[in-house]
């Protein structure tokens, strides 16, 4: 793990140290890492999702019906395909479930 020094403490990959007299208080941050990954892969997929599938929709010419249907698929897709893409990239799970199999620390 990497340490450096700081004006309150220590700092490491995962921890924050605070000197607080004689004892050491220890902030885990691995929590938060995690939660800012989720909420950031989460608003790009969206975002990206957003913008691409209507795109598609418009060249494609497909309105009404079948326009909405296609794009609620397309907008699917394309959302769970970056995820994929972030997942792969960053080892990062975005959707882990009991007994999947993919119970795994998202340190490896």
């Amino acid at each position: 793990m990497k340490e450096r020094a700081s004006a309150g403490g220590t700092v490491s990959e995962e921890r924050i140290f605070f000197n607080a007299g004689h004892q050491t208080m220890i902030m885990d941050t691995s929590g938060i890492r995690r939660g800012l990954t989720f909420l950031a892969g989460i608003v790009l997929s969206l975002m990206t999702a957003g913008v691409v599938s209507p795109v598609i929709l418009a060249v494609a010419g497909l309105t009404g019906a079948i326009g909405f249907l296609a794009g609620f698929i397309l907008y699917a897709i394309i959302f769970f395909a970056i995820l994929g893409v972030i997942e792969r990239v960053t080892r990062f799970r975005f959707f882990v479930f009991p007994g999947s199999g993919m119970m795994t620390d998202n340190k490896k």
